[in-house]
């Protein structure tokens, strides 16, 4: 789930008519547990091919939705995701 997370949104990103193939790993090895990994790697994937050589009209940003307690939630904590209803 976390690669289709990363790969939707940077996709898109690529220069038009760019084809070569492109492999982005991500080890996230460290985080802060109201974080959370699957966004820290997106963004970090943004962040690496930004500063590379190929052409990438990015970086990108993203949130993650939680619907709890009839609020939405911006980038909720793990202990929040326990009782979400949309996520």
């Amino acid at each position: 789930m976390t690669a289709r997370l990363i790969d939707r949104p940077i996709r898109p990103m690529f220069a038009e008519g760019f084809r070569n193939e492109v492999q982005v790993i991500n080890t996230v090895l460290s985080y802060d547990e109201d974080a959370s990994a699957p966004m820290a790697a997106m963004f970090g994937s943004s962040l690496a091919l930004s500063i590379s050589d190929i052409p990438f009209n990015g970086p990108i940003a993203g949130v993650q939705v939680a619907y709890i307690d009839g609020e939405f939630i911006i980038n909720p904590s793990e202990e929040q995701k326990e009782n979400l209803f949309l996520n």
